[in-house]
């Protein structure tokens, strides 16, 4: 696919234009930090945040979302209504490469083989996704490609204040059809290039793999000393995907976002609990990142956002985790522990 080399008059041109067609949603600041909210289409939204406080998955997987409508009628069956299918077409502008990666594993579970949800579906193929590449790695990030373009249909980077656009797409490729820009020279691509940044792995994937080795190991209750269960790692997390199904009291069938770190999460309608203390329950978020994620699907459930460690109220790092971990899976310091 093509390169492209865009003042930043053009780059607003071209998503006032997007906006007469799609809703185009960006990064705005509130009060607790930036959120994916319909854009102004005035000016080009900032650049200088880290991420959006709440995952983009909310956008495809809202964390509440009715599924049926039922009224019960005596003697009668029960009318049904199903809310439609969400057509509406829409841009995700500034979204940030690890976010945009995320939702390429969020495919893995509601666009697989054996189940499509038509809802998540819906919105997936009638949203284009341009992502806007991190100045800097934030404290708290640790993501092993600043630049990845895994999930992006357009991706910019931001060379000399002008903006440098990859389109990765034939999606992305339609959108630009007919801007007319001029294609970026050799001399840019290069300057592009000096901006990447290289890290030291954190996420090691064959260590990952070996978790099943240490199962029953006194590690997790060590590390969970540490952790309240409180869940909002996994809330924050773009790549957490568990839910509930409930009925409420108007006769709806509405789907939540669950937590594998509640208490409740596994208990069974006999009372019985198979993780009945937080030990079970970090073990369980750990593994389920780490081991029986890439076992189905191949890749590891994480992207390195650093939301679970930014936010997290006890401290918590999961980069320290996975050092301990590490250590846990080295047979001289497993003998110490």
């Amino acid at each position: 696919m093509s390169k492209y080399i865009m003042f930043g008059e053009e780059l607003l041109q071209w998503l006032q234009n997007l906006a007469k067609e799609s809703k185009v949603l960006a990064p705005v600041k509130e009060e607790y930090g930036y959120t994916f909210a319909e854009w102004d289409k005035k000016s080009l939204p900032g650049d200088d945040y880290r991420n959006t406080l709440k995952p983009p998955k909310d956008l495809f997987f809202p964390q509440h979302e009715t599924l049926l409508k039922y009224e019960k009628i005596k003697g009668e069956n029960p009318l049904v209504e199903v809310p439609d299918i969400p057509e509406d077409k829409r841009v995700i502008f500034g979204i940030r490469p690890c976010d945009a990666s995320s939702l390429v594993l969020l495919d893995n579970i509601f666009m697989g083989e054996d189940y499509v949800d038509p809802y998540y579906e819906a919105r997936r193929s009638n949203t284009l996704i341009v992502s806007l590449v991190c100045r800097t790695r934030g404290k708290s990030c640790f993501c092993e490609d600043l630049f990845s373009t895994k999930g992006s249909d357009i991706l910019i980077i931001k060379v000399d204040g002008n903006y440098l656009v990859e389109i990765l797409t034939y999606r992305g490729e339609a959108a630009f059809k007919g801007i007319g820009s001029k294609e970026a020279d050799e001399k840019i691509v290069k300057k592009a290039d000096k901006l990447k940044r290289t890290q030291e792995e954190v996420l090691d994937k064959d260590i990952f793999e070996k978790l099943r080795t240490i199962y029953d190991n006194p590690i997790w209750k060590q590390l969970q000393e540490k952790c309240v269960n409180c869940g909002v790692c996994t809330f924050l997390c773009p790549t957490c995907h568990c839910f509930d199904i409930t009925d409420d009291k108007r006769g709806k069938k509405v789907r939540s976002w669950d937590s594998c770190m509640f208490a409740s999460f596994t208990k069974q309608a006999s009372g019985h609990n198979p993780r009945p203390t937080g030990t079970e329950r970090l073990r369980q978020r750990i593994m389920h990142k780490f081991y029986y994620f890439p076992e189905k699907y191949h890749d590891i459930a994480c992207v390195g956002c650093g939301r679970c460690v930014e936010k997290c109220p006890v401290n918590l790092d999961i980069r320290q985790v996975i050092e301990k971990i590490r250590g846990c899976l080295d047979e001289k310091s497993l003998s110490a522990i």
